[in-house]
């Protein structure tokens, strides 16, 4: 019998959130929005319970760190970035053995430049960790959505990447040659590669 489509779906990347079994991570923002990932929004699942306790967000605090950069609501670059002074953040992370970064800044959906060159920036200096950038992973308006989306693709992201590029191998290595695709959270179809660099899109 010959196989002429495999198509996949997994929840190995809902558990690693629910488990909280995912990557050690980080998250860099633009300064003053360190604690966006925490304070959300108002509205609460019990909203008169004065002792509701929140979920926190899958990157704690500590493992936030903020840079001086601006993008205006229309996309204008305010205060472009300094690589210069990022030497000491590589620094930390590979002191803390990050294995993933996410990266969200203000308005980045309007102009992606200064989060594509702090990426360009990590990747070079730190080649073997995970860049996430929310202008790639949930380019939309309104940061606690696009930065907690961003979060939970840099956790998942070290992991997935490993099984999927495993699994993709250990096919060809028993003759299976033919299309390999991945079931999203959407009921579409992606490859490989869409499905290693943007997991959250798996998420159940």
């Amino acid at each position: 019998m010959c196989i002429r489509d495999s198509i996949h779906g997994t929840t190995l990347a809902t558990n690693a959130i629910i488990e909280r079994k995912g990557a050690k991570t980080c998250f860099i923002t633009t300064e003053g929005f360190r604690d966006v990932l925490d304070i959300g929004y108002e509205s609460r699942f019990d909203q008169y319970d004065i002792l509701i306790e929140k979920t926190m967000s899958i990157v704690p605090r500590k493992h936030r760190y903020v840079i001086e950069e601006r993008t205006d609501i229309n996309g204008n670059i305010i205060k472009p970035i300094s690589t210069k002074k990022f030497h000491s953040l590589v620094d930390t992370i590979k002191n803390e053995k990050f294995e993933s970064i996410g990266i969200g800044f203000l308005h980045s959906y309007a102009n992606s430049k200064n989060e594509n060159e702090l990426k360009e920036f990590l990747l070079k200096y730190l080649p073997d960790v995970e860049v996430s950038i929310s202008s790639d992973v949930c380019p939309e308006i309104r940061e606690f959505e696009r930065f907690t989306t961003t979060a939970i693709n840099a956790y998942i992201k070290p992991l997935m990447s490993r099984y999927l590029k495993s699994l993709e191998t250990n096919l060809k290595r028993s003759g299976f040659n033919s299309s390999f695709l991945l079931m999203t959270s959407g009921g579409s179809l992606t490859n490989v590669k869409n499905a290693s660099d943007f997991p959250v899109r798996l998420v159940e």
